[in-house]
């Protein structure tokens, strides 16, 4: 492992998210935001829920997701506001419009610039993009990228070069519709989906599925490729795909794990 729970009995970490040796973890009991620095075991807390940023109150974290092209952390939070804050640990409060009307945000994703909301109530997936002029306005209309039926039970979103679509025992792509990838192959069906990572220089997806101790791997073609299986893995939290170093991050209730995917 890269981490092991060493500040509070209260931890109960939501999300994690790994790039360049940086780990951010998202601990919803403390609503707090964790920077953790692997080369030099550093761990410093840079955002926690009750503080006043410039005389807004900052409210619990909700989500936290990469924005690749600038290199920055984003923080969603519960007076649904975004900040973003890099390895320096400033914090800075993006525009955003009134999300009242939205009934249900149940996950997040970041993308080429362009936020994402999974909305489950309405069954919709929409979507802000920033002013042309200012990348850090997104006080904009927002708007829908895709409805789906009301069967299909979507419990998160994670889309990089792909939009990755998933429930708890299903994945899809959403291209023009929603294209199923099936995993062909697999020797024990997917059972607990709670999160998905993806390697765009390989094409790969990673899929976490604690109800069988494992993360597994499939390409878009739907083949399966090949699964990691602990017994460690019965509580996996939340999944993290380091491009730079191809390791995959598994964090569980009180442990972060490394998988060296390039062998």
């Amino acid at each position: 492992f890269v981490f092991e729970n060493k500040l509070s009995s209260q931890f109960n970490p939501t999300k994690i998210i790994v790039r360049a040796g940086i780990v951010w973890i998202l601990d919803s009991v403390s609503d707090r935001v964790f920077q953790y620095q692997i080369y030099n075991n550093k761990i410093d807390e840079i955002f926690r829920g009750g503080m006043l940023l410039n005389g807004t109150l900052l409210g619990k974290p909700e989500s936290i997701m990469f924005d690749e092209f600038r290199r920055r952390l984003l923080i969603f939070d519960s007076n649904s506001n975004f900040y973003t804050t890099g390895i320096n640990k400033k914090i800075t409060q993006l525009k955003m419009p009134d999300l009242d009307n939205v009934s249900n945000i149940v996950d997040y994703s970041f993308s080429n610039g362009t936020f994402y909301f999974l909305d489950s109530s309405a069954n919709v997936i929409l979507f802000l993009q920033p002013l042309v002029s200012d990348y850090n306005n997104f006080n904009v209309e927002l708007k829908k990228l895709f409805n789906y039926e009301k069967n299909i039970f979507i419990t998160g979103i994670e889309f990089n070069v792909k939009k990755i679509i998933f429930s708890l025992k299903q994945l899809w792509v959403l291209e023009d519709k929603l294209e199923l990838v099936t995993c062909a192959g697999i020797d024990t069906a997917l059972l607990s989906i709670n999160d998905v990572a993806f390697d765009s220089k390989r094409n790969q997806i990673f899929i976490s599925d604690p109800v069988n101790n494992r993360i597994v791997s499939c390409n878009f073609n739907g083949d399966y490729i090949q699964q990691w299986k602990s017994r460690d893995f019965f509580d996996i939290i939340s999944i993290s795909f380091d491009p730079n170093n191809f390791s995959l991050y598994v964090l569980t209730s009180n442990t972060v794990f490394e998988i060296i995917t390039m062998q």
